[in-house]
């Protein structure tokens, strides 16, 4: 008899639990998620370039939510699998993946992720018939691939609290699954044994620093999230464009892309490029995760990212075009996003990312390039002035143009790599990129000051009116909680470069949450270490 999907949602991981059921790296020798194989073959199948080999399975995988295959192939496979709902079979529902070349010739490869059901706008919320998967060569040239095994598991996956944290010495960090494992949560729980609050101070002006609590008027926290998720948008999360499917004014459908209609950063709205985002889109339609792992040392996130662009915005419904190419759920995009985040000594969060977009775009070499966000910096309004080092001094700018205004600062010259958002003490967060061209940085409200009627909605935030968006994060403590309020402290370590499809980018950043003068040194001795060069920036930049 098959196991229900509600059955086995009984046990999976609650957030209490979930540093033990998801916590050791699989060892598929020993089979820790108890993979039962539902499909196994030695025929060895050649591909030309482009061709396909369909894989009939027809097995019941009820109740398993995730799928592992073994593959020995010398070049790059674009999969589909086709499975049904067991309890309507007429239902059928196809989800994409994708699996490398491996890097020395032929191998085998053994590839892992959840099937498509924790999120709002999954496309197989249901036991499943796996009925068959494809794999097609794109590698241009030809080769062979032989599927050896499928194996499916019940591997646990939290439903309530679906954000995961980590903590070491006084700092603590969380990524949220709930939006595609972007980095969601930061915070200093103390410096030098003092506390670090928010609050709403003497002077009606919403304030975080060091032993702020004492200036206390009417709000007072110190368990305080420095990243702002408003929305979907937010985060410190992975953002890239592709320059494709014609142009602002127009959507031509080039390149095998269709831009949509958006209004991010423009009254009137316009088309907008291609645009993964890790959490989500301007819908707040989530990011997909494929696949994680947690341990006592890092944070491990595998996830499809949303196109901005094509989530259908019901705040924006009545000033759309006719075609205006967005879709009610939104788009995932067909690219993969990984995250490693760990916390090292010092209370230095380093962050390493990666990203493989398999849309196979046309001509990509004929199109202009664009700006990249390496990686998109939301962090909260309380922290207004930025910091970064021209190499002559120190530049502090307060009253930081606004998105909308069309004019933010754009800073050429960084020689330390390293950029900051402070209070009025020069405490505040600091993020290290080596191999960047410039920041482009803004602020909501284009001013420092930080009264509390700027800096207020908490309670209207998306994260916060959706509980599925929610997902376990701590609960506003009042409506001026800055990290879920509009108003925010944003910057972009920006290259301009033309996405390179089947390609995969890889980079490093350091976060630090001290007095500048800390930050600074301990981002030059990363710089002075070598270990975070982002070589790859150079590849695609040509």
């Amino acid at each position: 008899m098959k196991k229900k999907l509600a059955g086995f949602l009984a046990f999976l991981c609650t957030f209490s639990a979930f540093s033990a059921c998801g916590g050791s790296k699989d060892k598929s020798e020993s089979n820790i998620y108890n993979f039962e194989s539902v499909y196994d073959s030695k025929e060895e199948k050649t591909l030309k370039s482009d061709e396909s080999a369909v894989f009939t399975i027809n097995e019941d995988i009820s109740g398993k939510n995730y799928i592992r295959l073994k593959v020995k192939t010398n070049v790059q496979l674009l999969g589909q699998y086709t499975y049904a709902n067991a309890d309507n079979p007429s239902e059928v529902g196809k989800e994409d993946f994708f699996i490398e070349a491996p890097k020395n010739g032929e191998a085998e490869i053994e590839f892992k992720q959840f099937l498509d059901t924790y999120r709002p706008n999954a496309v197989g919320k249901y036991d499943k018939i796996l009925q068959s998967i494809s794999l097609t060569n794109k590698s241009g040239v030809d080769g062979t691939c032989t599927l050896l095994d499928v194996s499916v598991s019940d591997r646990a996956f939290p439903t309530e609290g679906m954000m995961v944290y980590l903590e070491k010495d006084s700092m603590k960090i969380g990524a949220d699954l709930a939006t595609g494992g972007s980095l969601s949560y930061l915070e200093r729980k103390d410096h030098e044994g003092e506390t670090l609050d928010e609050v709403v101070d003497t002077d009606g002006n919403v304030v975080y620093g060091k032993n702020y609590k004492e200036n206390c008027r009417e709000f007072c926290s110190s368990s305080v999230n420095l990243i702002n998720i408003h929305d979907a948008g937010r985060q410190v999360q992975q953002s890239y464009y592709a320059n494709v499917g014609g142009s602002t004014e127009a959507t031509k459908g080039e390149n095998g892309y269709t831009r949509g209609y958006c209004f991010t950063g423009a009254v009137d709205g316009y088309y907008w490029p291609y645009n993964p985002v890790q959490a989500g889109d301007c819908a707040d339609n989530p990011g997909q995760v494929v696949d994680f792992e947690i341990t006592e040392d890092y944070i491990y996130v595998k996830a499809r990212a949303m196109d901005w662009g094509k989530g259908l915005a019901q705040k924006w419904k009545h000033m759309y075009p006719v075609n205006h190419n967005t879709v009610e759920g939104g788009v995932t995009t067909k690219s993969y996003m990984e995250n490693w985040y760990r916390i090292e000594e010092n209370n230095l969060v380093v962050v390493e990312n990666t990203f493989i977009d398999w849309n196979g775009f046309t001509d990509m070499e004929t199109v202009p390039v664009h700006t990249n966000e390496l990686p998109a910096s939301f962090f909260t309004s309380s922290l207004s002035t930025f910091v970064y080092y021209d190499g002559k001094e120190l530049k502090y700018l307060s009253n930081v143009a606004s998105q909308n205004t069309g004019t933010t600062p754009s800073i050429h010259s960084h020689p330390e790599d390293w950029y900051a958002w402070v209070n009025k003490d020069n405490f505040g967060v600091g993020v290290y990129v080596a191999g960047i061209d410039y920041y482009s940085i803004s602020r909501v409200h284009p001013t420092s000051n930080i009264a509390s009627d700027r800096n207020k909605g908490a309670f209207d935030a998306p994260m916060v009116t959706d509980p599925e968006l929610l997902s376990n994060k701590p609960y506003p403590a009042s409506n001026y909680t800055s990290c879920y309020v509009f108003n925010t402290s944003y910057v972009a370590p920006v290259n301009m470069w033309t996405m390179k499809t089947y390609d995969k980018m890889h980079y490093n950043y350091a976060i630090a949450v001290d007095y500048v003068p800390m930050m600074r040194a301990q981002f030059n001795a990363l710089a002075k270490e070598e270990r975070m060069q982002n070589t790859k920036f150079k590849e695609w930049i040509g």
